[in-house]
């Protein structure tokens, strides 16, 4: 199949497939994708640039794998996001600024990975809607005192902002304060 026969699909899930190698570059070529689900498999390399023709994705989850290198910029550029899981991989990097981007993301995991950097509470502010955030055991530090600080306003309009939000918050020195966190590693 060339992606031209299989221009329609809109869902793609191979999850829990024993799937090994890197992503497909043909995969990126199916901008009508809206949901791609690959967690659970064997697969490395890098998410590439070219993620940023997929300009319909809801959904991205491909936790679960050996995944690595930077979280491309492209991929928070994609405003239709509502769910990005990328946890259990092996990526590297700082969280960057676009992911104030994601106006419409609902959960976005990406815990147990290798980040490194300050918490960008400023850049996560922006994202309303967001119910998700789970960011434990990277290496991120910080403070996420600022979108505590909003938590009660905004679950005036939004009841379950923040509802489940999760970082490296404990002990006497936590590597990032987190006042409102709802479980604290």
């Amino acid at each position: 199949l060339n992606a031209d026969e299989i221009s329609y699909l809109t869902d793609i899930d191979l999850d829990d497939n024993n799937l090994v190698g890197s992503l497909p570059e043909e995969l990126f070529e199916l901008g009508s994708i809206q949901t791609l689900i690959m967690d659970s498999n064997k697969l490395f390399g890098n998410i590439p640039s070219e993620i940023s023709l997929m300009t319909n994705l809801n959904t991205i989850d491909l936790d679960d794998n050996a995944l690595d290198g930077t979280l491309p910029t492209e991929l928070f550029n994609l405003t239709k996001l509502e769910i990005i899981d990328l946890n259990s991989n092996k990526f590297i990097g700082t969280l960057p600024s676009e992911i104030r981007n994601l106006v419409n993301i609902k959960f976005l995991q990406l815990d147990f990975n290798y980040l490194t950097g300050s918490l960008p509470a400023k850049d996560i502010l922006p994202l309303k809607n967001i119910f998700a955030l789970t960011l434990e055991s990277n290496e991120l530090t910080g403070s996420a005192e600022v979108l505590c600080d909003v938590l009660n306003e905004r679950r005036k309009n939004y009841t379950i902002y923040l509802q489940f939000f999760q970082t490296d918050c404990a002990g006497e020195l936590p590597e990032v304060y987190c006042p409102c966190c709802s479980k604290c590693i």
